[in-house]
């Protein structure tokens, strides 16, 4: 089944649990770029051979402003305050085409024609690399361990359940899946603290 251009959307994070659409999106398209280094040498048969190095990518989108949004004003302050957001691009309603990032707002262009529709288009790009799990469901816990002892949490990438036992006072960190809002670590057996400290993508 194809997905139609309509259906592809992008969101940022406006709280827990809650992704806010841009507004009025009329089209989106994302960049994922790799680049290369030129390795040839004389082994390489007079062909050039290249080695993979970073990667870098974006999300554009262009919408219409109307009269009933404000999510303009709200880029602009992201953009002005330099604040890091959480962007989630998607095809609607098929949740295996769902990616997350951290991003930054890097441009913004405002447009308003003559007798015609005020536009907006918005590039984010990303500041970390994208993955396919909310990073604001992952967090990162210090555990600390006064005796010997075990912890146990669920595996933020596989939704395993996990556990690592002590053979005596420590102090480590350890990421957890964070669901309903609720973390999913505890200690099982000996005594000792879990402090969360942000998340594990930071």
């Amino acid at each position: 089944m194809a997905i139609l251009g309509s259906n592809l959307a992008l969101y940022y994070r406006a709280g827990a649990n809650n992704y806010v659409p841009f507004a009025a999106s009329t089209s989106c398209n994302m960049t994922s770029n790799t680049a290369q280094i030129e390795v040839t040498n004389y082994n390489t048969d007079w062909f050039r051979d290249y080695k993979m190095d970073m990667l870098d990518w974006s999300v554009t989108t262009d919408g219409l402003i109307t009269i009933d949004t404000v999510d303009y004003k709200d880029l602009l302050d992201f953009q002005l305050n330099r604040t890091r957001i959480v962007v989630r691009f998607s095809a609607i309603g098929l949740k295996q085409n769902m990616f997350f990032g951290r991003a930054y707002i890097t441009d913004i262009t405002l447009n308003g024609p003559v007798e015609g529709v005020a536009t907006y288009s918005v590039t984010v790009t990303g500041a970390g690399p994208f993955r396919f799990s909310d990073p604001t469901l992952c967090g990162k816990y210090l555990v600390t361990l006064t005796t010997a002892g075990s912890i146990q949490w669920v595996d933020c990438d596989t939704n395993e359940l996990k556990t690592f036992a002590t053979t005596g006072p420590m102090t480590f960190y350890q990421c957890a899946l964070i669901s309903g809002g609720l973390a999913q670590i505890d200690i099982i057996s000996g005594t000792g603290t879990i402090t969360p400290t942000g998340y594990c993508s930071e």
